[in-house]
């Protein structure tokens, strides 16, 4: 049930946020806003930590055409980094979510490569696809990739500087990411965000933003 499955990631925010978590990923969508959730992710917001999402992998409508390359949520919603997938040429994956409502693009894997190494939780659904038995590990492609590799970047981020705000880690992520719109067809032109996310880049502009600090004691 959709319904639940929501309640629980949303019960899952507000745990999360309560017990002191950095920065929490959301892989999961829907095309639905609801009051709820912009709610609780504005809870875990003024806490201070970095919400980050994936866009969504109906990009091309393969599937479901009623709502090919839909706005998702809570990817699109306040306070929130909405995260597209590359694939291994820098080009917006083929099911990716695009738009101007998109931040950052992530690695998310394509069809040649066969995705991205994940764990396969136990009496997950993709155990049975995926030749890892459950629990191990396994290939997989989807926006649900890219947003924790974002997510990952965030907290080298605020490792590097944890007294960064959520806005100024998400300002760090999108100015530091590789320019990539030379790269896009014509239809993702200014629809991939600030680029792919570069964590060279983004480690090197976390450390100035220390240095910036120390500069004014």
């Amino acid at each position: 049930d959709s319904s639940m499955a929501m309640s629980a990631g949303l019960e899952g925010i507000v745990w999360s946020a309560d017990a002191g978590a950095n920065v929490i990923n959301m892989s999961w969508v829907t095309p639905q806003f609801v009051q709820v959730m912009q709610d609780v992710i504005n809870y875990a917001y003024n806490k201070g930590w970095v919400m980050v999402a994936s866009a969504g992998n109906n990009g091309d409508g393969a599937s479901d055409p009623n709502t090919a390359n839909a706005i998702m949520y809570p990817a699109n919603c306040n306070h929130v980094i909405a995260v597209g997938a590359t694939n291994g040429n820098d080009k917006a994956a083929s099911f990716s979510q695009y738009g101007t409502w998109i931040d950052v693009m992530a690695p998310g894997g394509y069809q040649n490569d066969g995705g991205i190494l994940d764990q396969i939780m136990g009496n997950n659904v993709y155990s049975t696809v995926y030749t890892s038995a459950a629990g191990g590990y396994g290939k997989m492609a989807g926006t649900s990739m890219s947003s924790p590799i974002a997510a990952g970047l965030c907290g080298l981020i605020l490792s590097i500087n944890p007294y960064l705000t959520p806005d100024e880690v998400t300002n760090i992520l999108k100015t530091t990411c590789t320019n990539i719109e030379s790269l896009q067809d014509a239809a993702h032109q200014g629809m991939v965000g600030a680029g792919r996310i570069n964590a060279q880049a983004a480690a090197i502009a976390a450390q100035n933003s220390i240095s910036a600090i120390n500069a004014n004691f």
